[in-house]
């Protein structure tokens, strides 16, 4: 199998499954020079399954991803739920997993299974950022962490039987446990962190942390520009207004679609009053009603989303911020909402002279705003004209 990954920097790579009498990945040059990946996983019944079952890589989904400080036990298998019920649909395996068997998925047949299509994938798709190490074609064993960052991980998913599953309408998921996607910058600049949390086992079962897979809904449609603010920009941003201001860019485009929406109802009403000016007139102030962005994130919190319930701290954290920065005698009995877009509009009227002195209320408020957005992300639905506030 020759690797198109390589051919840049390399030339003409072939993986190899083979050598001699010997079992691994070997990577061949076009001189015939043999780099060996060091995994020391035992993979013999996985080959046999594999052969046996015919793999198919276009029914998988494979990512790369960065998740800051991830340890090798940080294994996470991943579920989907299908009508009838939930099933295992692949893992996020921290790259150090596929250079140790010290953790306790070492022998698991399904684990083993997906790590080995991860590794053939890995190969056949490598980073070829320029922080990337070189590989050394000397006839001896190197590990992947040797080249990339330890924090890197690969998400793996079999996607046969879920049409929409993409990386895009993963990102918001992957974000909300920590991970954002490998680019070209460099993985030591990565600020955004979250550690795992075990839970509880089932009796007999591994210990670890099951992700329940949820993909962005067809009422989000700009799953790209999601992805880019949540896996490129924001994760490596520093600055706490900058991080704020990225983070609202999405509650920007979710009141777009909540305006665009709100047009819909308004002249699916009017088609329906034709006879009746007065109601006519009444729906058509509607619309300079919902061009109002404070109307329209009202919305967004209440009724085009289901995050009231979480919105306390968000909330708390806001007046701390607005105390000290905008008004110390601000009434504390107002709703999140009304908080958050004063927060808006005093960053983007002073982002220019904002300093850094009083920047530690402001990045406990992106803090649980990193918690909210997802929220609000997937459970988004637009309203029909029975759901609209009169």
């Amino acid at each position: 199998m020759i690797l198109d990954c390589f051919q840049e920097k390399y030339g003409n790579v072939e993986l190899l499954f083979n050598l001699e009498d010997e079992v691994g990945f070997f990577l061949k040059n076009e001189r015939e020079d043999i780099a060996q990946l060091n995994n020391p996983l035992d993979y013999k019944e996985t080959r046999t399954m594999l052969a046996e079952r015919n793999y198919v890589p276009e029914e998988y989904e494979v990512v790369f991803l960065l998740k800051k400080d991830i340890k090798e036990s940080d294994i996470t298998p991943v579920r989907y739920r299908f009508t009838d019920d939930y099933k295992n649909i692949g893992f996020l395996i921290p790259i150090l997993a596929l250079e140790s068997t010290e953790h306790e998925y070492a022998q698991d047949r399904h684990f083993l299974l997906y790590s080995y299509i991860a590794t053939v994938e890995l190969l056949k798709n490598f980073p070829q950022y320029s922080y990337v190490k070189d590989i050394i074609f000397n006839g001896n064993k190197f590990i992947i962490s040797d080249l990339v960052s330890q924090d890197l991980v690969i998400g793996i998913f079999w996607k046969k039987d879920i049409e929409s599953l993409t990386i895009s309408s993963l990102s918001v998921c992957l974000f909300e446990e920590g991970y954002v996607g490998l680019s070209s910058r460099l993985p030591s600049e990565l600020v955004f962190s979250k550690k795992n949390i075990e839970s509880l086992p089932e009796e007999g079962a591994i210990k670890a942390n099951k992700l329940s897979l949820k993909l962005l809904n067809s009422d989000v449609v700009d799953h790209v520009l999601i992805e880019k603010i949540l896996f490129l920009y924001f994760p490596y941003e520093k600055n706490p207004p900058f991080k704020f201001f990225l983070l609202y860019q999405i509650v920007e485009l979710l009141m777009s679609y909540i305006l665009q929406n709100e047009y819909d109802l308004i002249l699916s009403q009017l088609q329906n009053t034709q006879q009746n000016n007065i109601k006519s007139r009444d729906i058509l102030d509607k619309i300079k009603e919902f061009t109002a962005e404070k109307k329209r994130i009202t919305l967004l919190f209440n009724n085009y989303s289901s995050v009231s319930t979480e919105l306390s701290d968000l909330r708390k954290t806001s007046i701390a911020y607005i105390e000290k920065m905008i008004d110390a005698d601000i009434s504390s009995e107002k709703k999140c909402e009304e908080y958050f877009y004063l927060i808006r509009n005093f960053i983007v009227h002073n982002m220019i002279s904002l300093n850094e002195a009083n920047n530690n209320e402001l990045e406990e408020v992106n803090e649980h705003l990193t918690k909210v957005i997802p929220s609000i992300l997937n459970t988004f639905k637009k309203r029909n004209i029975q759901e609209q506030i009169t």
